[in-house]
């Protein structure tokens, strides 16, 4: 067991919440929720079997954050939450710009933003014509900057490198649902290895559009249900008929123990394993014999930097995707957060 110990020093969040993780925590210890009557642009209101999501409330921006090069810079959805997620991690954290010079970023980017009127530059002006890459070729010109036909997977991780200056390990990681708790699992592990002192790890995703909404709701997935509109997250229910989908980011500085106490900083939690585990059985649902669940607990219980004083047990927020089944078990600072943050003892998600 190493004696290395990795703590969470910052934190930033973009949610149907607002743009500051406080203002979603507050929210969300008052029973509060973000979801809201939703359709895709491209359909209207009543044509869309999915009617409810948890967007982001552009009206909650806070006036710090209205000049962020996010809102200048062409980028998908998703990267422009994430980059200011990650971008209010840092700035939480307390650190320096000389930190960050040999940081690592991970990051999950979630699902490409394709735009509907990129896929149409495929068709022939000929109806009798067969859809062709050659068309879109000659329309080049026409792409969407902020689409996915111009954005790699990997532009999240790369601006966020560049807006903090990191030289370190940028990496990308596409795994659906598990994308962020792998990318935070591997930072941790990246620390306590010693290959970096300093990372900031996270993940962005916005699936609120045409495409991957009606890919969701078609896989059996995304909630269709009207009876309870905007209540009608019940995941314990006998009547539960799905997911909600959101969109926004989440990112957390990790950093050693010794490195936070030294500068003075104050943790918010202490990570202590981190687990990840495939069981190979359904892309929408868990092998029922439970044997992922079991492989990914005991890898991040194995890979504990500290004794527990508690039970380890689970918690219920299991999510399934065929990437993987990740662990992640951070405790809260001794006497809860010390910065009226989470009190949380653990924390695993199966994602």
């Amino acid at each position: 067991m190493s004696a290395t110990r990795i703590v969470i020093t910052g934190m930033g969040a973009v949610t149907g919440f607002g743009f500051e993780w406080a203002r979603m925590w507050s929210d969300m210890l008052e029973g509060a929720h973000c979801i809201r009557p939703w359709h895709p642009d491209e359909s209207g209101e009543e044509s869309f079997p999915v009617r409810f999501a948890a967007p982001v409330d552009l009206s909650r921006l806070p006036a710090y954050l209205e000049d962020h090069p996010a809102w200048r810079t062409p980028l998908e959805t998703r990267s422009r939450y994430g980059w200011i997620a990650a971008s209010q991690a840092a700035r939480d954290s307390g650190l320096d710009a000389a930190a960050w010079r040999n940081a690592a970023v991970l990051c999950a980017s979630g699902a490409p933003q394709h735009v509907v009127a990129d896929m149409r530059l495929t068709l022939p002006e000929n109806p009798q014509e067969r859809p062709d890459g050659s068309h879109l070729v000659r329309r080049a010109e026409r792409v969407a900057h902020d689409g996915s036909l111009r954005q790699g997977n990997d532009r999240l991780a790369r601006v966020i490198a560049d807006h903090l200056g990191c030289e370190g390990p940028v990496i990308n990681v596409s795994s659906a649902c598990a994308g962020a708790a792998q990318a935070i699992g591997n930072a941790f592990h990246m620390i306590r290895r010693g290959e970096v002192a300093l990372a900031i790890a996270g993940g962005a995703d916005s699936v609120l559009n045409l495409d991957t909404m009606g890919a969701l709701y078609l896989l059996g997935a995304a909630s269709g249900e009207q009876r309870w509109g905007a209540d009608l997250c019940r995941p314990f229910d006998r009547d539960r008929s799905g997911l909600i989908a959101g969109e926004g980011g989440g990112f957390v500085v990790l950093e050693r123990l010794e490195h936070a106490l030294a500068r003075g900083a104050t943790p918010y939690a202490e990570v202590i394993g981190y687990g990840s585990s495939l069981d190979a059985y359904k892309v929408t649902a868990p092998g029922p014999q439970g044997r992922g669940r079991r492989a990914c607990a005991s890898a991040s219980i194995a890979a504990r930097t500290v004794t527990p004083t508690r039970p380890w047990r689970p918690t219920p927020n299991w999510c399934r995707t065929a990437a993987a089944n990740t662990a992640w078990t951070p405790r809260a600072w001794p006497g809860g957060c010390c910065r009226n943050g989470p009190r949380t003892r653990s924390w695993c998600s199966r994602a």
